[in-house]
């Protein structure tokens, strides 16, 4: 058996551990949301916006959601680099139900598309069973989405 399950809808392709669930959204004019649950109640999101969409105005908007959301949110500037690709966005802590739990949201195009990546994890799941960092799980999420959009 594979570790791991794919997803492979309307031009977008990822994989993800075999023991997350999907949730997508109902067929939209303006989003696309694609969202992969742990069952540790971790998760990361895709939203793939209409065209001319500003990433950095997408990923601010997340940013301002979760402030009116949560009041005491921190939030920094964040980079990754996954696979060939430098992604900018923000990094957001926060408390939830007593938890710390921390987000990261990452704005970028390819192509004539717009896209968000959004994860998020409270520090007591910080690590899965197989001692990879949720980080680490959500790196690859990204990574396999990333690396097939070079393909279309």
């Amino acid at each position: 058996m594979k570790d791991f399950a794919e997803y492979n809808k309307g031009n977008v392709y990822f994989a993800y551990p075999h023991n997350w669930t999907i949730q997508e959204s109902e067929p939209d004019d303006e989003l696309r949301i694609i969202s992969v649950d742990s069952p540790e109640g971790s998760f990361w999101s895709l939203v793939i916006y209409p065209q001319e969409t500003d990433p950095d105005l997408a990923a601010k908007e997340v940013l301002r959601l979760m402030n009116d959301e949560y009041k005491d949110c921190e939030s920094s500037e964040a980079h990754r680099i996954i696979g060939e690709r430098f992604l900018t966005g923000y990094e957001i802590n926060f408390f939830y139900l007593d938890l710390t739990s921390t987000a990261i949201v990452l704005g970028f195009e390819e192509g004539n598309q717009t896209y968000v990546v959004y994860w998020q994890t409270c520090d007591r799941m910080a690590l899965t069973n197989e001692k990879l960092s949720q980080e680490e799980v959500f790196e690859a999420i990204t990574y396999t989405f990333l690396n097939n959009l070079k393909k279309h």
